[in-house]
């Protein structure tokens, strides 16, 4: 594959599909259907709770490591993570996640002997500050995104022009509790666009 298809693929179907992910997880985990699952007696309301939690914690993980991966070296073909500097050169990113990185890798991504079973230790009231983080990374490399297309070498690449993203922020609720927190879709894009 073609080094510009191969990133084109990467840009519209799996970044993508990280970033959906990312906001359905959290639009769902804020929901008054994922308050009402009882995952005390329904097995199949504990599956979905827990999947939703999964999904929040896998894609947040998977776009940090995007966000603050470095530029890979060109051509890109034979690089195995993508970076957003593989995108956008001038973006640089500001985000402070390590110590969350870690409580997902020992709670979420591997099975470990000291895996935490009870609040505060258990992953879940950082859910406002991560959601907030990654979407304010991907605004600052969307303008970066804008400003390399507006250079010469880059006109061709128009693929590069995704739509602005509704915002989803975090606001706590009484159904959720522990290890889970509520967000709510607030109206306008991230870019200030009009109301969707």
């Amino acid at each position: 594959m073609e080094e510009q298809d191969r990133k084109k693929k990467l840009f519209e179907e799996h970044l993508p599909y990280e970033l959906d992910m990312f906001d359905e997880a959290a639009k769902f985990l804020m929901s008054d259907e994922f308050a009402k699952l009882d995952r005390e007696k329904n097995k199949g309301d504990w599956f979905r709770a827990n999947a939703a939690i999964e999904a929040f914690w896998t894609h947040a993980r998977t776009l940090k490591e995007f966000y603050t991966q470095p530029k890979n070296p060109e051509p890109v073909q034979d690089a195995h993570h993508a970076s957003a500097q593989d995108f956008a050169p001038g973006y640089r990113h500001d985000l402070d996640l390590d110590t969350v990185i870690k409580k997902i890798n020992a709670q979420i991504s591997h099975l470990n002997y000291g895996r935490e079973s009870v609040p505060p230790a258990k992953l879940g009231h950082e859910m406002h500050y991560v959601k907030a983080a990654i979407d304010k990374q991907w605004r600052r490399f969307q303008e970066r995104l804008t400003a390399a297309a507006i250079k010469k070498e880059h006109r061709d690449r128009a693929w590069w022009d995704m739509a602005p993203r509704s915002a989803v922020e975090f606001i706590p609720g009484p159904g959720n509790v522990c290890s889970t927190s509520t967000f709510t879709v607030v109206g306008g894009t991230l870019t200030g666009d009009k109301k969707q």
